[in-house]
């Protein structure tokens, strides 16, 4: 994945990251990060929508974090990071809006 934390970031940061699981008919998709070992520090990102009535949904991003390094990555980019999954949301919305 190629990563820009903010928009004003001259740079595109390259994670390394394993799918984990797709499901078109859940219309969920999650991956994990292999920035690092597993035993230092253990990611997984989780996208879904869900339907919320006839013409509505919900579109719901978490992340869980884990090992050694997890607060030092929270830290370090926690912020930017949770900002760019909001601008995802904002994106999809008026994406899904416009059609």
């Amino acid at each position: 994945m190629h990563v820009k934390m903010t928009p004003s970031m001259p740079a595109i940061v390259y994670t390394p990251l394993e799918v984990t699981y797709v499901s078109a008919e859940e219309r969920k998709i999650c991956w994990k990060s292999r920035l690092a070992p597993s035993f230092l520090l253990k990611t997984e990102r989780v996208l879904e929508v869900v339907e919320d009535g006839p013409e509505a949904c919900v579109f719901r991003s978490w992340e869980t974090q884990g090992g050694p390094m997890a607060h030092i990555v929270k830290a370090a980019t926690g912020g930017a990071l949770d900002r760019g999954f909001d601008r995802v949301a904002a994106d999809l919305k008026r994406r899904a809006e416009s059609t």
